[in-house]
């Protein structure tokens, strides 16, 4: 009996510290997104679009073009459209309101892994490194780590974790977590093409170990992950043919990463980040624990996905996703690093000061010293850059009604696949989040198997007649191009007769030029 309290007062005690992390960045996060209705960031724009436009029924559309299939992994934006649908929300309050309680799951996976690959103080310092000792400035897509928002990278995370594991124990042993990896890889390709890259390649690795009886674990992996992937697959493969014609959303270079120092930054962290990094590794290595092949597997594909999305461009070859992305997904595994690091050094002076913490460590210390760390750190953590400006940029855009009003207008007096002419901004954050189609969409955005030159040049064509008030030449070209609205600024439109205008607003009018 009283070996059973025991076990369940070691589990408590092993969980209560992950609860205090969660429940801190919660208590941080739902403040900053609980009074808004719309997202700041663009990418969130863009996904929602996705998410709209699923809701509506086009599960496999892509959100800008009509006849188009899907290209950005479906995940996220299909999770939201669902949670929508059922709770009879709009999509954009959908996606500001799920941010801090889905994105919950990264940490909690994050632990989950380090737990079975470490000990339990490693894994609780590299999740608390992972959560909350993250440059003050740095945007949620350059490290991993848990925010309020939205972002495929920062959910995905979640899978992505939980697929390491049970990827390396279904090669290792077979059985249902074989089963469990092959559909987790699947779901991680249905969320973000990195990670899944990465997945693949760490998978690869551990089977080249023992290459006669996990090259057919291995093979079965795939196929079940092709098999949840399969929605997305049939799109790019049947749809697209793969055939790439805007690279710019693939070769995206955060303008900060132009400087090669801010890059060196971002992948070393600070010194000290780096020495226990490394230091880690060493131990790592020199120990030869089992636990920690699976750990040094997931480091170098890491570390080879980050090399090749560096010199790539200088080498000519293909990139499978911009550079950031792998750039956070390495910082992920040097928070790992750091928590092995700290734990064994915290371990060799708790067992210098006391022998017997060797064989049975205290159990509720490490749930104290959490929660003065995380009352030491959370003025800074507060001060982060998504509680700070991400929701100054949110609050902006939840604040202005026109667009709100047009979306529901859009909504209530057009068709699914109504194409709506505008400029690169009010494409993205009006008629996309309404769910209807655009000739034209920023390059970054747009998708990279739709050529889009020749979409851009007739757009700014039909803008350009608007704003010159040619009625006859807006009105042929908008019929060649299947355009039905053309949506401005009133000041674009005031050429046009009065009666061309279906509504307006002041900073916005939608004007008809089609049937």
């Amino acid at each position: 009996m009283s070996s059973g309290h025991d076990a369940r007062r070691r589990r408590l005690a092993d969980a209560l510290p992950l609860l205090l992390v969660c429940a801190a960045a919660f208590a941080t996060a739902w403040p900053a997104v609980r009074d808004l209705r719309w997202p700041g960031d663009p990418d969130l724009f863009r996904d929602l679009a996705q998410a709209q436009t699923m809701a509506d029924g086009g599960v496999l559309d892509d959100p800008a073009y009509a006849n188009k299939r899907l290209w950005y992994p479906p995940l996220v934006p299909g999770l939201v459209a669902g949670a929508a649908v059922v709770a009879g929300a709009e999509v954009p309050l959908a996606y500001v309101r799920l941010g801090p309680l889905l994105n919950l799951a990264a940490p909690v996976a994050f632990f989950v892994l380090l737990r079975a690959w470490l000990s339990p103080g490693a894994a609780l310092v590299a999740t608390f490194h992972m959560v909350f000792l993250r440059p003050v400035d740095s945007p949620a897509w350059l490290a991993a780590t848990y925010s309020p928002w939205l972002l495929a990278p920062v959910f995905v995370q979640a899978p992505f974790y939980l697929g390491l594991l049970a990827v390396a124990r279904g090669l290792a042993h077979g059985g249902p977590a074989l089963v469990a990896g092959g559909l987790l890889a699947g779901v991680v390709a249905l969320g973000h093409v990195a990670p899944a890259v990465l997945l693949a390649l760490f998978a690869a690795l551990l089977a080249a170990r023992a290459p006669r009886l996990r090259a057919p674990r291995l093979a079965l992996t795939g196929v079940l992950a092709a098999a949840v992937a399969s929605p997305l697959i049939y799109a790019l493969v049947v749809g697209h043919r793969l055939q790439v014609r805007n690279p710019e959303p693939l070769s995206w270079i955060w303008a900060a990463f132009l400087d090669p120092a801010a890059v060196r930054r971002a992948v070393t962290g600070t010194g000290l980040e780096l020495a226990l990094g490394g230091a880690a590794l060493l131990l790592a290595l020199r120990r030869r624990d089992p636990r920690h092949v699976p750990l040094l597997a997931w480091a170098a594909a890491s570390l080879a996905g980050l090399a090749h999305a560096l010199l790539a461009p200088s080498l000519g070859l293909p990139l499978v996703a911009p550079l950031h992305h792998f750039v956070f997904a390495w910082r992920a595994v040097q928070s790992a690093l750091i928590g092995l690091a700290v734990a064994a050094g915290l371990g060799w002076l708790a067992g210098r000061l006391r022998s017997s913490w060797r064989e049975r460590p205290p159990a509720w210390p490490p749930a104290a010293a959490t929660a003065a760390l995380i009352a030491a750190v959370l003025p800074t953590y507060a001060a982060r850059r998504c509680f700070t400006a991400e929701r100054a940029s949110a609050l902006a855009e939840s604040g202005w009604r026109d667009r709100a009003e047009a979306v529901r207008w859009l909504r209530a007096h057009t068709a699914r696949e109504a194409v709506i002419a505008a400029e690169d901004d009010l494409a993205l954050r009006v008629a996309l989040a309404a769910g209807r189609r655009t000739l034209a969409l920023d390059p970054r955005f747009s998708s990279p198997y739709v050529l889009l030159g020749p979409r851009q040049r007739r757009r700014d064509a039909l803008l350009l007649r608007a704003q010159r008030g040619d009625e006859a030449g807006l009105l042929a070209m908008a019929r060649d191009a299947g355009v039905e609205y053309v949506l401005a600024r009133p000041a674009q439109v005031a050429a046009l007769r009065a009666d061309r205008v279906a509504w307006s607003s002041p900073t916005l009018a939608l004007v008809r030029v089609g049937p």
